[in-house]
This record gives structure tokens, sequence and C-alpha cells, in this order.
């Protein structure tokens, strides 16, 4: 099974085709209304032919400046106006060459003798006027449009957020783990074992303390995580004292990476719910992870035989949970892949590795 958030498109080709269509028609209009009122010659009907293919030769143009301005919008601000400088002089310098090949196939004088280098600077800059118009307009629109992507990714991770703490916090006040916690703690006390009795309840204690005191819309080191779950399954191995066996694999270069806070918790709680289920078997819990590409890869596995599949109640929630919250930190770099089998179940979360600036 792989989960995995899609990322946002551009503008479709069509609305580019149509805005740059409608951008060089009145464009085109108007130049030639000017040029009319200012030589003072008639208007003449052959004209509209000329004027037609100049609107599309300069929608095709503006068209394929698009994706061009999707690409210079990525780049840091100076380089952005560098490039965009350096995009309009060159298309408005050619573009006279154009027009002028287009004048002279419809029918029109020619006009090689008159191609001077006054001419092509004096026609450079008359067209850098609309190019320049159409590079700001596009480059606001895309810029625009990325922060509306930016807000949306915000609203979908703060929406995952918070439904994820509500639902540590059910994991944090659940009756059962909580009942069972504290028979174990009389047990302990009972057996003449203060020692382990005071360990487990600071143990929970702390637990307590670090789940209630991360923030959901802020990142943690896997580290910290780590160090999380270690809380809870020092909790459980006196539950489960004979029959759970608990490994951490964290290298020191993976234990840095940043990743949304108590990402874990589901993984490790389905672990425990379902792979000890049944009597007489022990059971070997491994939490493991690596860098490799610039990428993170953490695996929970275990190989107790109750392993819940993917559809059913329980596992399947968790794992909706932590794919969901992925999606929404690393739209479309994040995926959740589940393995499960007669050696046990193994979850594994893959991120790009990011760590704190």
């Amino acid at each position: 099974m792989r989960r995995s958030g899609p990322d946002d498109l551009d503008r479709p080709l069509w609305a580019v085709a149509l805005v740059s269509l409608s951008f060089w028609a009145i464009f085109t209009v108007l130049a030639t209304t000017r040029a009319l009122v200012r030589t003072g010659n008639p208007f003449r009907p052959e004209s509209v032919v000329f004027d037609g293919a100049m609107v599309l030769l300069s929608a095709t143009a503006g068209v394929a400046m698009r994706p061009l301005l999707v690409r210079i919008s990525r780049l840091p601000p100076a380089a952005q106006l560098a490039s965009c400088a350096l995009l309009v002089a060159s298309i408005s310098s050619g573009f006279e060459f154009l027009v002028r090949g287009l004048f002279t196939v419809m029918g029109g004088s020619n006009t090689v003798d008159t191609l001077t280098p006054r001419a092509i600077v004096v026609a450079g800059l008359f067209w850098m006027a609309p190019f320049s118009l159409w590079t700001a307009l596009n480059l606001a629109d895309i810029h625009q449009a990325e922060a509306r992507r930016r807000e949306r990714r915000l609203a979908a991770l703060q929406a995952e957020a918070q439904a994820a703490q509500l639902r540590a916090l059910r994991y944090q006040v659940n009756p059962h783990f909580l009942h069972n916690t504290l028979n174990a703690i009389a047990a302990l006390i009972l057996d003449r074992r203060p020692d382990e009795a005071e360990r487990v309840v600071l143990g929970l204690s702390r637990f307590f303390r670090a789940s209630l005191a991360s923030d959901p819309l802020q990142d943690v080191t896997l580290a910290d995580e780590v160090a999380l779950q270690r809380l809870y399954l020092d909790i459980e191995k006196v539950r489960f004292e004979d029959f759970l066996t608990v490994e951490i694999d964290v290298p020191e270069p993976a234990g840095h990476a940043l990743l949304p806070a108590m990402i874990l918790q589901p993984l490790v709680e389905n672990a425990l719910k379902h792979g000890l289920r049944g009597p007489g078997r022990p059971m070997r819990l491994r939490l493991s992870a690596r860098v490799a590409d610039e990428r993170l890869a953490i695996q929970v596995a275990d190989d107790g035989r109750g392993s819940a599949a993917p559809g059913e109640a329980g596992g399947g929630v968790g794992l909706r949970n932590v794919a969901n919250r992925l999606a929404a930190r690393f739209p479309g770099r994040a995926s959740v892949d589940v393995d499960a089998d007669a050696s046990g179940f193994r979850v594994t979360l893959s991120m790009p590795y990011e760590v704190a600036a």
C-alpha cells in the first residue's frame, strides 16, 4: 500500500492561451488606433488580416513565455528581475524581425532597406512595453497562485495537526492504558519493588507532560520523537516484561531530521495493540531510521502474530492518520508503505530529509 499527496499544478494551457489572446487583441486594437490617429491615415480593411495575424503571433509568444516565467518565479528576487529583463529584451528585439517578415509575406513593401540598427532598437523598445506588462502580469499571477497553494497546504496541515492532537490526547487518557499502568504500579508496590514502581510513575508523568507540551503545528526532531516513544515503551515493558523486546536503531544524522510531532505514536500503539494479541509468544518491536539521497526512511516493525491488516479497524485508522499528516506536511514528497506477512508487520515512512536551519 502506498499513500502520497498530489502537488498542485500551474494554470491549464487553454486558460493561459485565452488570457494571452485577449491581452494581445486589446493591445493590437489600441496600437492600431493610436497609429491611425497620429498619422491621419484612413482605416484600410486589408489591415485587419495583418492585425489578426499579429494577434495570433503575439498570443503564441505570450503562451510560450508562461512555462519560462513559472521557472523564473522559483528563483531569488534579484535573479528573477535579471532573468525577466533578459527574456523581455530578447523577445522584444527579435519580435520586430517576425513582424517585418510577416508584413513582407502578406504583400507589404520590401522593408530590408529600413532594417537599420536604429530601427531595430526603436522597434525593440516599442515591443518591450507590452511584453514587460505581460511578464509582470504573469509573475503576479504565478506568485499569487503559489501563495494560495501555500495557504491551502497550511490549512490542511493545521487541520490534520489539530485532529492528530485530539487523537494524541485520547491516547494519553486512554482508560485502558491508564488502568493497566496503574495496576502494574500497584503490583510493583505489593511485590516490594518500590524503585521500579517509582520509575514507572516518573515515566508516566514525563510521557504525559511531553505529550501535552508538544505543539502540533511545529516540527520536532526524530531524536525528540524517539525519546517520547521510549517513555511510552518503558511503561508498556513493565506490563509485558516477559513478552516485549524493543530495539531502536536511529543513527545521529537521522536523529536531526524534522518531522510532524507524534507521527510515530499511532504506529507504535498499533504494533503493541495488535502484535501482542494472543498469549504465549514474545514480540520484538524494532524502530529504525536511515538517511539516503536526501530522504529519511523510518520503519516500525514487529514480529507479532496478531498484527492488524491495513484494512482492519484500528490499524487502518492509525495509518490513514499518519499518511494524511505526511501528505499535508510534505505535499507529493512523502509516502507510507505497509508490508505484512507471516514474519510480522512493517510500516515504512519516507519523506524529505530536512533539518533545522
